[in-house]
């Protein structure tokens, strides 16, 4: 099972830490012991968090993986929805393009994946919830997301829907609508 929660650090360290509650996640996590990995995948600003403050994630549990040149070739894929989406919209839609990359990785092909915003909360183990989700793929509805996917066909819809709609967005909009 491989449990990947999406970032980017834009400002300042400070402001990355007062918007995605990391630490509190951490400490849940510590609370319900698990033997699956939990990721960071940094999407952009990884260069703007210290040293410390990683050290101090991995002590909790998580790795933090630094996405961002990665990151900047996704970007340059999607012209338009980089010129006309915000910067938070934009990332929204690519974040799943870099977990479908991350998931052709050899070590970690053909497992369950799993996307948890860092403003979750657990109440369980990662453990748990890897066995009530085995072999779905689903996403709960609102916000924050939680989706876990366990067919990789998934990210390949996806991504052909979201060339659809860089190529087009009034029209692919208008269809979706």
């Amino acid at each position: 099972t491989c449990a990947l929660p999406i970032s980017w650090c834009i400002n300042s360290e400070d402001d990355f830490k007062k918007a995605l509650p990391l630490e509190m996640l951490g400490e849940s996590m510590k609370r319900f012991p698990s033997g699956s990995g939990f990721t960071i995948v940094m999407l952009e600003g990884m260069d703007l968090l210290s040293p410390i403050y990683i050290r101090t994630l991995e002590k909790l549990g998580f790795s933090v993986l630094d996405y961002t040149a990665a990151f900047l070739k996704i970007i340059q894929a999607y012209p338009s929805l980089n010129r006309y989406y915000s910067h938070y919209e934009r990332n929204c839609f690519l974040r799943w393009i870099a977990f479908m990359e991350i998931c052709r990785a050899p070590e970690i092909s053909g497992r369950q994946f799993w996307h948890l915003d860092s403003d979750i909360i657990l109440h369980t183990s990662l453990d748990q919830l890897a066995e009530s989700t085995r072999g779905k793929t689903l996403s709960l509805q609102g916000c924050p997301v939680c989706l876990t996917v366990s067919e990789f066909n998934w990210f390949i819809q996806y991504e052909q829907h979201l060339k659809k709609l860089d190529q087009n967005i009034t029209g692919y909009s208008a269809e979706a609508f």
